[in-house]
C-alpha cells in the first residue's frame, strides 16, 4: 500500500494511492483530485486502474511487466454541507 498527495493551493489537492496483491501479482492505482468549490461545496474526482502482472518469462523488460488494464473506473462526488 502506498499513498502520496500534494496540496496544489488552499482549495485543491491531488493524490495517488496504489495497492499490490502479493499472492497474485495484481496492482490497483487510484489517482484522485479534490477541490473546495465554496465554503460548503466540494468536488472529488477519483479513478481506479486495475492491472495484472505478466509472468517473468513473458516480459522482456520491466516496462513490459504489466498486461493491459483489466478494469477501470471513474467516480465523481459532489458534497454540500449544511
Amino acid at each position: 500500500v502506498g499513498n502520496a498527495s500534494y496540496q496544489i493551493d488552499d482549495f485543491s489537492s491531488i493524490g495517488l494511492t496504489s495497492l499490490c496483491n502479493i499472492s497474485d501479482g495484481s496492482y490497483l492505482f487510484m489517482p484522485g483530485y479534490t477541490n473546495q468549490l465554496s465554503n460548503s461545496t466540494s468536488l472529488k474526482i477519483q479513478a481506479g486502474i486495475a492491472m495484472n502482472a505478466k509472468n517473468v518469462a513473458e516480459s522482456a523488460s520491466s516496462l513490459q511487466s504489466f498486461n493491459k488494464p483489466s478494469q477501470a473506473f471513474i467516480e465523481l462526488g459532489l458534497s454540500y454541507t449544511f
